[in-house]
Protein backbone atom coordinates (compact mmCIF):
# COMPACT_ATOMS: atom_id res chain seq x y z
CA UNK A 1 0.00 0.00 0.00
CA UNK A 2 1.01 3.64 -0.15
CA UNK A 3 4.14 4.95 1.51
CA UNK A 4 3.69 8.58 2.62
CA UNK A 5 6.70 10.51 1.34
CA UNK A 6 7.64 13.97 0.17
CA UNK A 7 9.14 15.27 -3.07
CA UNK A 8 8.00 12.26 -5.07
CA UNK A 9 7.10 14.25 -8.14
CA UNK A 10 7.95 17.68 -9.52
CA UNK A 11 6.31 19.47 -6.58
CA UNK A 12 7.53 20.66 -3.18
CA UNK A 13 4.80 20.34 -0.58
CA UNK A 14 3.40 23.02 1.71
CA UNK A 15 1.38 21.90 4.73
CA UNK A 16 -2.08 23.48 5.07
CA UNK A 17 -5.28 22.50 6.88
CA UNK A 18 -3.14 20.01 8.85
CA UNK A 19 -3.98 17.56 6.12
CA UNK A 20 -1.61 17.67 3.15
CA UNK A 21 -1.29 13.98 2.37
CA UNK A 22 1.17 12.94 -0.32
CA UNK A 23 2.08 9.37 -1.01
CA UNK A 24 3.00 6.71 -3.52
CA UNK A 25 2.61 2.99 -3.84
CA UNK A 26 5.67 0.87 -2.98
CA UNK A 27 7.00 -2.07 -4.98
CA UNK A 28 4.85 -4.43 -2.97
CA UNK A 29 2.46 -4.29 -0.05
CA UNK A 30 5.01 -5.79 2.32
CA UNK A 31 6.19 -2.42 3.64
CA UNK A 32 5.30 -1.27 7.14
CA UNK A 33 5.64 1.67 9.48
CA UNK A 34 3.89 4.99 9.98
CA UNK A 35 4.10 8.41 8.38
CA UNK A 36 4.35 11.85 9.94
CA UNK A 37 0.64 12.24 9.28
CA UNK A 38 -0.25 9.28 11.46
CA UNK A 39 -1.33 6.96 8.64
CA UNK A 40 0.18 3.55 8.20
CA UNK A 41 2.62 3.00 5.37
CA UNK A 42 -0.01 0.86 3.70
CA UNK A 43 -2.54 3.52 2.79
CA UNK A 44 -3.49 3.32 -0.86
CA UNK A 45 -5.11 0.20 -2.32
CA UNK A 46 -5.52 -0.28 -6.07
CA UNK A 47 -7.86 -2.81 -7.67
CA UNK A 48 -8.99 -3.84 -11.12
CA UNK A 49 -12.65 -4.77 -11.56
CA UNK A 50 -13.17 -7.35 -14.31
CA UNK A 51 -16.84 -7.24 -15.34
CA UNK A 52 -16.68 -10.60 -17.16
CA UNK A 53 -15.67 -12.51 -14.00
CA UNK A 54 -18.34 -14.26 -11.90
CA UNK A 55 -20.20 -12.09 -9.39
CA UNK A 56 -18.26 -11.89 -6.12
CA UNK A 57 -14.93 -12.57 -7.87
CA UNK A 58 -14.50 -9.47 -9.98
CA UNK A 59 -11.92 -7.54 -7.92
CA UNK A 60 -8.21 -8.21 -8.54
CA UNK A 61 -5.72 -6.24 -6.46
CA UNK A 62 -2.65 -4.63 -8.04
CA UNK A 63 0.33 -5.29 -5.79
CA UNK A 64 3.45 -4.42 -7.82
CA UNK A 65 3.90 -0.85 -9.02
CA UNK A 66 7.59 -0.74 -9.96
CA UNK A 67 6.96 -2.47 -13.29
CA UNK A 68 4.31 -1.46 -15.79
CA UNK A 69 0.91 -3.13 -15.50
CA UNK A 70 -2.06 -3.40 -17.83
CA UNK A 71 -5.15 -1.33 -17.23
CA UNK A 72 -8.51 -2.74 -18.26
CA UNK A 73 -10.23 -2.27 -21.62
CA UNK A 74 -13.52 -4.18 -21.69
CA UNK A 75 -16.75 -2.19 -21.36
CA UNK A 76 -17.81 -2.03 -17.70
CA UNK A 77 -14.33 -2.82 -16.32
CA UNK A 78 -13.06 -0.42 -13.67
CA UNK A 79 -9.95 0.78 -11.85
CA UNK A 80 -10.22 1.57 -8.12
CA UNK A 81 -7.85 3.82 -6.12
CA UNK A 82 -8.83 3.87 -2.44
CA UNK A 83 -7.45 5.47 0.73
CA UNK A 84 -8.83 5.96 4.28
CA UNK A 85 -9.09 9.71 3.52
CA UNK A 86 -10.28 11.65 0.48
CA UNK A 87 -7.66 11.78 -2.27
CA UNK A 88 -8.44 14.48 -4.83
CA UNK A 89 -5.66 13.84 -7.32
CA UNK A 90 -4.04 10.61 -8.53
CA UNK A 91 -0.83 10.59 -10.58
CA UNK A 92 0.55 7.68 -12.59
CA UNK A 93 3.31 7.19 -15.14
CA UNK A 94 1.88 6.04 -18.48
CA UNK A 95 4.41 3.83 -20.28
CA UNK A 96 2.17 2.60 -23.14
CA UNK A 97 -0.50 5.00 -24.42
CA UNK A 98 -4.13 4.04 -24.83
CA UNK A 99 -6.54 4.94 -27.61
CA UNK A 100 -8.80 8.00 -27.36
CA UNK A 101 -11.81 6.59 -25.47
CA UNK A 102 -12.61 8.44 -22.23
CA UNK A 103 -13.11 6.80 -18.86
CA UNK A 104 -16.19 7.54 -16.76
CA UNK A 105 -15.05 8.70 -13.31
CA UNK A 106 -17.22 7.66 -10.35
CA UNK A 107 -17.40 7.92 -6.56
CA UNK A 108 -19.63 6.36 -3.88
CA UNK A 109 -22.43 8.81 -3.03
CA UNK A 110 -24.08 9.19 0.38
CA UNK A 111 -27.35 10.37 -1.17
CA UNK A 112 -27.53 7.78 -3.96
CA UNK A 113 -26.00 4.95 -1.87
CA UNK A 114 -24.31 3.83 -5.07
CA UNK A 115 -21.44 4.56 -7.45
CA UNK A 116 -22.36 7.60 -9.53
CA UNK A 117 -20.47 9.60 -12.20
CA UNK A 118 -18.37 12.64 -11.30
CA UNK A 119 -16.76 15.22 -13.58
CA UNK A 120 -12.98 15.05 -13.85
CA UNK A 121 -9.97 16.27 -15.81
CA UNK A 122 -6.41 15.13 -16.52
CA UNK A 123 -3.22 17.18 -16.49
CA UNK A 124 0.46 16.61 -17.19
CA UNK A 125 2.94 16.59 -14.31
CA UNK A 126 5.28 18.88 -16.27
CA UNK A 127 4.20 22.43 -15.28
CA UNK A 128 0.77 21.01 -14.34
CA UNK A 129 -0.74 21.87 -17.74
CA UNK A 130 -4.15 20.53 -18.67
CA UNK A 131 -3.75 17.46 -20.84
CA UNK A 132 -4.49 18.35 -24.46
CA UNK A 133 -5.43 14.71 -24.99
CA UNK A 134 -7.28 12.26 -22.75
CA UNK A 135 -5.80 10.52 -19.70
CA UNK A 136 -3.07 8.01 -20.67
CA UNK A 137 -3.34 8.88 -24.36
CA UNK A 138 0.28 10.04 -24.25
CA UNK A 139 3.27 8.55 -22.40
CA UNK A 140 4.30 10.72 -19.46
CA UNK A 141 3.43 11.43 -15.82
CA UNK A 142 -0.23 12.46 -15.60
CA UNK A 143 -2.70 13.42 -12.87
CA UNK A 144 -6.42 13.06 -12.89
CA UNK A 145 -8.47 15.15 -10.47
CA UNK A 146 -12.19 15.19 -9.63
CA UNK A 147 -14.97 17.66 -8.87
CA UNK A 148 -14.41 19.14 -5.40
CA UNK A 149 -18.15 19.83 -4.96
CA UNK A 150 -18.75 16.16 -4.04
CA UNK A 151 -16.93 16.64 -0.71
CA UNK A 152 -20.01 16.38 1.55
CA UNK A 153 -21.57 13.56 -0.53
CA UNK A 154 -18.49 11.31 -0.82
CA UNK A 155 -18.93 8.25 1.40
CA UNK A 156 -16.17 6.00 2.67
CA UNK A 157 -17.20 2.37 2.11
CA UNK A 158 -15.96 -1.22 2.18
CA UNK A 159 -17.01 -4.60 0.80
CA UNK A 160 -20.13 -3.98 -1.31
CA UNK A 161 -20.81 -6.84 -3.73
CA UNK A 162 -19.46 -6.03 -7.21
CA UNK A 163 -19.24 -2.32 -6.33
CA UNK A 164 -16.61 -1.82 -3.60
CA UNK A 165 -13.69 -4.20 -2.86
CA UNK A 166 -13.18 -5.86 0.51
CA UNK A 167 -10.19 -4.25 2.28
CA UNK A 168 -11.28 -4.60 5.90
CA UNK A 169 -11.65 -0.85 6.44
CA UNK A 170 -13.71 2.03 5.08
CA UNK A 171 -12.09 3.86 2.14
CA UNK A 172 -12.81 6.69 -0.26
CA UNK A 173 -12.59 5.35 -3.80
CA UNK A 174 -11.59 7.11 -7.02
CA UNK A 175 -13.09 4.91 -9.73
CA UNK A 176 -12.44 4.94 -13.49
CA UNK A 177 -14.93 2.90 -15.55
CA UNK A 178 -14.41 1.77 -19.15
CA UNK A 179 -17.23 3.20 -21.34
CA UNK A 180 -19.65 1.33 -23.60
CA UNK A 181 -17.72 0.00 -26.60
CA UNK A 182 -14.60 -0.60 -24.53
CA UNK A 183 -11.05 0.68 -25.06
CA UNK A 184 -9.38 -0.62 -28.21
CA UNK A 185 -5.85 -0.38 -26.79
CA UNK A 186 -5.67 -0.13 -22.98
CA UNK A 187 -2.80 1.79 -21.40
CA UNK A 188 0.07 0.38 -19.42
CA UNK A 189 1.00 2.38 -16.31
CA UNK A 190 3.30 2.19 -13.30
CA UNK A 191 3.69 4.00 -9.97
CA UNK A 192 0.88 5.81 -8.19
CA UNK A 193 1.15 9.20 -6.49
CA UNK A 194 -1.85 10.67 -4.67
CA UNK A 195 -2.74 13.95 -3.00
CA UNK A 196 -5.46 15.13 -0.65
CA UNK A 197 -6.06 18.80 0.34
CA UNK A 198 -3.02 21.02 0.06
CA UNK A 199 -0.72 23.45 -1.70
CA UNK A 200 2.47 22.52 -3.53
CA UNK A 201 5.16 24.51 -5.34
CA UNK A 202 6.56 23.61 -8.73
CA UNK A 203 10.27 22.96 -8.45
CA UNK A 204 10.96 24.72 -11.76
CA UNK A 205 9.67 28.14 -10.69
CA UNK A 206 8.13 27.94 -7.16
CA UNK A 207 4.61 28.74 -8.39
CA UNK A 208 1.76 27.37 -6.29
CA UNK A 209 -0.47 24.45 -7.32
CA UNK A 210 -3.62 23.66 -5.34
CA UNK A 211 -5.27 20.30 -4.63
CA UNK A 212 -8.61 19.26 -3.15
CA UNK A 213 -10.41 21.84 -1.03
CA UNK A 214 -7.39 24.14 -1.27
CA UNK A 215 -8.33 24.90 -4.89
CA UNK A 216 -9.05 28.57 -5.56
CA UNK A 217 -12.16 30.43 -6.75
CA UNK A 218 -12.19 33.07 -9.49
CA UNK A 219 -15.23 35.27 -9.94
CA UNK A 220 -16.08 37.56 -12.90
CA UNK A 221 -19.12 39.75 -13.31
CA UNK A 222 -20.10 40.48 -16.89
CA UNK A 223 -22.81 42.97 -17.92
CA UNK A 224 -25.64 41.21 -19.72
CA UNK A 225 -25.85 41.73 -23.49
CA UNK A 226 -29.52 41.68 -24.46
CA UNK A 227 -30.97 40.21 -27.64
CA UNK A 228 -34.55 40.55 -28.85
CA UNK A 229 -36.13 38.05 -31.15
CA UNK A 230 -38.25 40.70 -32.85
CA UNK A 231 -39.78 44.12 -32.44
CA UNK A 232 -38.54 47.12 -30.52
CA UNK A 233 -36.66 46.46 -27.25
CA UNK A 234 -38.52 47.38 -24.10
CA UNK A 235 -36.86 49.15 -21.20
CA UNK A 236 -37.96 50.22 -17.75
CA UNK A 237 -36.65 52.31 -14.89
CA UNK A 238 -36.75 50.32 -11.66
CA UNK A 239 -36.09 51.40 -8.09
CA UNK A 240 -33.12 49.45 -6.71
CA UNK A 241 -33.50 51.47 -3.50
CA UNK A 242 -35.61 54.46 -2.59
CA UNK A 243 -32.91 56.75 -3.99
CA UNK A 244 -31.27 54.58 -6.69
CA UNK A 245 -32.92 53.93 -10.05
CA UNK A 246 -31.59 51.81 -12.90
CA UNK A 247 -32.70 51.59 -16.51
CA UNK A 248 -32.93 47.94 -17.56
CA UNK A 249 -34.08 45.90 -20.54
CA UNK A 250 -37.11 43.63 -20.35
CA UNK A 251 -37.22 40.02 -21.50
CA UNK A 252 -40.77 39.59 -22.74
CA UNK A 253 -42.76 36.41 -22.28
CA UNK A 254 -43.47 34.26 -25.36
CA UNK A 255 -40.99 36.30 -27.42
CA UNK A 256 -37.79 34.21 -27.05
CA UNK A 257 -35.96 37.29 -25.81
CA UNK A 258 -32.55 36.42 -24.34
CA UNK A 259 -29.28 37.74 -22.97
CA UNK A 260 -25.83 36.59 -24.12
CA UNK A 261 -22.43 36.74 -22.42
CA UNK A 262 -19.20 35.44 -23.99
CA UNK A 263 -16.63 34.16 -21.48
CA UNK A 264 -13.08 32.89 -22.02
CA UNK A 265 -12.11 30.20 -19.51
CA UNK A 266 -9.15 31.54 -17.49
CA UNK A 267 -5.65 30.08 -17.25
CA UNK A 268 -5.41 27.52 -14.47
CA UNK A 269 -9.10 26.60 -14.53
CA UNK A 270 -9.98 23.25 -12.98
CA UNK A 271 -12.53 21.92 -15.44
CA UNK A 272 -13.36 18.93 -13.22
CA UNK A 273 -15.48 21.29 -11.09
CA UNK A 274 -18.53 22.88 -12.78
CA UNK A 275 -18.57 26.61 -13.40
CA UNK A 276 -21.20 28.46 -11.42
CA UNK A 277 -23.26 30.90 -13.46
CA UNK A 278 -25.41 33.40 -11.58
CA UNK A 279 -27.84 35.80 -13.24
CA UNK A 280 -28.90 38.82 -11.23
CA UNK A 281 -32.26 40.15 -12.37
CA UNK A 282 -35.25 42.16 -11.27
CA UNK A 283 -38.64 40.51 -11.62
CA UNK A 284 -42.29 40.81 -10.78
CA UNK A 285 -45.16 38.46 -11.49
CA UNK A 286 -48.87 38.39 -10.80
CA UNK A 287 -50.04 35.84 -8.25
CA UNK A 288 -51.00 32.38 -9.62
CA UNK A 289 -49.94 33.09 -13.21
CA UNK A 290 -47.21 30.42 -13.21
CA UNK A 291 -43.44 30.42 -13.17
CA UNK A 292 -40.99 32.29 -15.33
CA UNK A 293 -38.91 29.74 -17.28
CA UNK A 294 -35.29 30.45 -18.10
CA UNK A 295 -33.09 28.25 -20.31
CA UNK A 296 -29.34 28.38 -19.71
CA UNK A 297 -27.52 27.35 -22.88
CA UNK A 298 -23.78 27.31 -23.50
CA UNK A 299 -21.82 26.80 -26.69
CA UNK A 300 -18.03 26.53 -26.78
CA UNK A 301 -16.26 28.14 -29.73
CA UNK A 302 -13.06 26.25 -30.48
CA UNK A 303 -11.73 28.21 -33.43
CA UNK A 304 -12.23 28.12 -37.18
CA UNK A 305 -15.00 29.86 -39.05
CA UNK A 306 -17.87 31.24 -36.97
CA UNK A 307 -20.56 28.56 -36.65
CA UNK A 308 -18.18 25.65 -37.27
CA UNK A 309 -16.30 25.41 -33.97
CA UNK A 310 -19.14 24.38 -31.66
CA UNK A 311 -19.37 21.57 -29.16
CA UNK A 312 -22.69 20.13 -28.06
CA UNK A 313 -25.04 22.48 -26.23
CA UNK A 314 -25.78 22.12 -22.54
CA UNK A 315 -29.15 23.39 -21.41
CA UNK A 316 -30.45 23.89 -17.87
CA UNK A 317 -34.10 24.90 -17.49
CA UNK A 318 -35.06 26.66 -14.27
CA UNK A 319 -38.50 27.74 -13.12
CA UNK A 320 -38.58 30.92 -11.07
CA UNK A 321 -41.60 31.62 -8.90
CA UNK A 322 -42.14 35.24 -7.86
CA UNK A 323 -44.97 35.18 -5.28
CA UNK A 324 -46.18 38.78 -5.62
CA UNK A 325 -46.19 41.76 -7.96
CA UNK A 326 -43.50 43.78 -6.18
CA UNK A 327 -40.34 44.18 -8.24
CA UNK A 328 -37.36 42.68 -6.42
CA UNK A 329 -33.78 41.63 -7.08
CA UNK A 330 -33.30 37.87 -7.47
CA UNK A 331 -30.33 35.65 -8.34
CA UNK A 332 -30.61 32.54 -10.50
CA UNK A 333 -27.66 30.17 -9.91
CA UNK A 334 -26.88 27.11 -12.03
CA UNK A 335 -23.87 24.77 -12.29
CA UNK A 336 -22.48 24.40 -15.80
CA UNK A 337 -20.41 21.31 -16.69
CA UNK A 338 -17.12 22.33 -18.33
CA UNK A 339 -15.29 19.00 -18.03
CA UNK A 340 -14.91 18.69 -21.83
CA UNK A 341 -13.37 22.17 -22.11
CA UNK A 342 -9.92 23.56 -21.32
CA UNK A 343 -8.39 26.91 -20.39
CA UNK A 344 -8.84 29.69 -22.98
CA UNK A 345 -11.88 28.05 -24.61
CA UNK A 346 -14.59 30.66 -25.16
CA UNK A 347 -18.11 29.85 -24.00
CA UNK A 348 -21.10 31.83 -25.22
CA UNK A 349 -23.76 31.68 -22.52
CA UNK A 350 -27.39 32.38 -23.38
CA UNK A 351 -30.21 32.83 -20.88
CA UNK A 352 -33.56 32.87 -22.63
CA UNK A 353 -37.09 33.32 -21.35
CA UNK A 354 -39.24 30.46 -22.69
CA UNK A 355 -42.57 30.71 -20.82
CA UNK A 356 -45.80 32.37 -21.89
CA UNK A 357 -46.79 33.53 -18.41
CA UNK A 358 -47.22 37.08 -17.16
CA UNK A 359 -44.86 39.23 -15.16
CA UNK A 360 -41.80 41.30 -15.92
CA UNK A 361 -38.20 40.09 -16.12
CA UNK A 362 -35.23 42.48 -16.26
CA UNK A 363 -31.67 41.01 -16.46
CA UNK A 364 -28.92 43.10 -14.85
CA UNK A 365 -25.67 41.09 -15.03
CA UNK A 366 -24.18 37.62 -15.34
CA UNK A 367 -21.69 36.32 -12.78
CA UNK A 368 -19.25 33.48 -13.61
CA UNK A 369 -17.38 31.66 -10.83
CA UNK A 370 -14.65 29.11 -11.68
CA UNK A 371 -12.38 26.82 -9.68
CA UNK A 372 -8.60 27.13 -10.24
CA UNK A 373 -5.85 24.60 -9.50
CA UNK A 374 -3.03 27.06 -10.24
CA UNK A 375 -2.51 30.82 -10.37
CA UNK A 376 -2.66 31.68 -14.04
CA UNK A 377 -0.35 30.38 -16.78
CA UNK A 378 2.74 28.62 -15.46
CA UNK A 379 6.00 29.07 -17.38
CA UNK A 380 8.66 26.49 -16.52
CA UNK A 381 12.28 27.49 -16.98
Amino acid sequence: MAQITKNIDKLNNVQIFGGQIVGRTPASRASSGTSNNGFTAEDLRVFKYIAANPSGSRFVEVTDFTTQWDTTGAAGDRLYFGAPYKTWAIKTLCTVAKTSEKYIAKYYSINADDLIPVSWMSMNDECLEQNSKNLWQITNDQYFTINKNINSDWLGTDNILDKIPNTGDSRYWNVLEVPVGGIATPAKIRDVVYRSNGVAKLECNSQNVYFGNARLKKSDKIPAIAFWNGGVPETASINITSTLKQTVHKLRNAADDAIHSPYALPFGIDTSTPMEIALTFAASQAINTGDIEIDLKGVSYLGGAIGTGETSDRIVTTNINIPDTNIKLVQLIADYDISNYKECDTIFVQLKRTDSNGGSFYPINAHFCCTLFKEGKIECS
